[in-house]
């Protein structure tokens, strides 16, 4: 199975008008999706990850230059599972990642895992 663990971008990033934030957002892997990428890999599965906020530093903020660049890179995957980091205050970018790879791949499963469900 090829599983896309995707940690979305955090809501309302905008390097300019918080110029501290990126540092802590590039130093803060998705460990969680990490350490369950390496498990599955060890078990025959294919895995990737896509680090949002780290992509979001690509572009100085969360653009739709972000989104696409998300969606890129799980096209290049073609994953047969999506697993969406869910944190409570970026609920709302959490459900539009979730939403545009729905739309590219509408059989694959997608989850949702982390703080905000459990």
């Amino acid at each position: 199975m090829r599983v896309l663990f995707v940690h979305p971008p955090h809501a309302g990033f905008d390097s300019a008008k918080t110029p501290m934030f990126p540092f802590a957002v590039s130093r803060i892997p998705p460990l969680s999706g990490i350490v369950m990428a390496a498990f599955l890999r060890q078990h025959g599965h294919v895995v990737s990850v896509v680090d949002g906020p780290r992509t979001a530093l690509r572009y100085g903020n969360c653009r739709a230059e972000t989104y696409e660049d998300i969606t890129r890179q799980a096209i290049e995957f073609r994953p047969d599972m999506i697993a969406v980091t869910i944190l409570t205050a970026d609920f709302s970018e959490c459900a539009r990642v979730a939403r545009l790879l729905r739309d590219q791949f509408p059989q694959a499963m997608i989850v949702g895992g982390g703080p905000h469900p459990s």
